[in-house]
């Protein structure tokens, strides 16, 4: 299924920054029992996302590998389908993506920044959502 071609609605693309910058921010952190480099796989690997992102049904990568900086996914979480651009791609340390298009109105731009920060125990995920 060609989920690109459903979109309705595009929105203005973003750089990392834009969760320093938004109006709206929602932010959530959760420690991980493991280093970042094994956190790193499960992050990056959009299909994994549907295993431990509440909400997420579907997420593939739609671009040709490698799936890293400019690559393009869709996703669809809790009613809302979208294509994004991967806009960050640090092994180990940052990931981020650009929302493209949406399948809803309402939002003018979207940026997503998760990053890893090694703790004693294990990794601090930071996902921010602007």
């Amino acid at each position: 299924m060609d989920y690109v071609a459903d979109m309705a609605h595009a929105l203005r693309p973003e750089d990392p920054t834009f969760v320093d910058r938004a109006r709206v921010l929602n932010v959530r952190t959760v420690e991980v029992a493991a280093p970042p480099h094994a956190v790193w796989p499960a992050l990056v690997d959009a299909e994994a996302w549907a295993h431990w992102f509440t909400g997420v049904t579907h997420s593939e990568y739609t671009s040709a590998p490698p799936h890293g900086l400019g690559a393009i996914r869709s996703l669809h979480v809790k009613g809302l389908e979208v294509t994004e651009r991967v806009i960050a791609c640090d092994p180990d340390e940052r990931f981020a993506f650009t929302v493209l298009e949406a399948n809803k109105a309402g939002f003018a731009a979207m940026a997503e920044v998760v990053t890893l920060e090694a703790t004693p125990g294990g990794t601090r995920v930071t996902y921010r959502q602007a």
